[in-house]
């Protein structure tokens, strides 16, 4: 995980005075999302932002290609998820990187 060693990231924070908050940091799988720059004019190019934001995440997450976490189909998926995202394929992008992400962790 990307920030399991991480701790200075909560130092000086309240939160990090707790030990039972300091033992689960770097614990979980995060995927972190901003859509603060999608400012486009019409739905269309919002749409193929939001794509490409999604795309992106799974190109941060194509570690999971190699793992045996997931059959050759949701490979396939997950290839054309990271290069080609259809609008109809976005709804449950999210949903399926986080899934894939849970099988590969074995934490939600």
């Amino acid at each position: 995980m990307k920030y399991e060693k991480r701790d200075d990231l909560f130092e000086g924070l309240a939160i990090w005075e707790e030990e039972k908050y300091r033992q689960l940091q770097g614990n979980y799988p995060v995927t972190s999302f901003s859509f603060a720059n999608v400012k486009e004019p019409d739905y269309e190019m919002v749409s193929y932002r939001i794509r490409q934001i999604l795309m992106n995440q799974y190109e941060r997450c194509s570690f999971l290609l190699e793992s045996d976490v997931m059959s050759n189909a949701e490979k396939t998926y997950f290839e054309r998820m990271s290069s080609d995202m259809r609008p109809a394929d976005a709804p449950v992008a999210l949903y399926q990187l986080s899934d894939y992400l849970y099988c590969y962790y074995g934490k939600k």
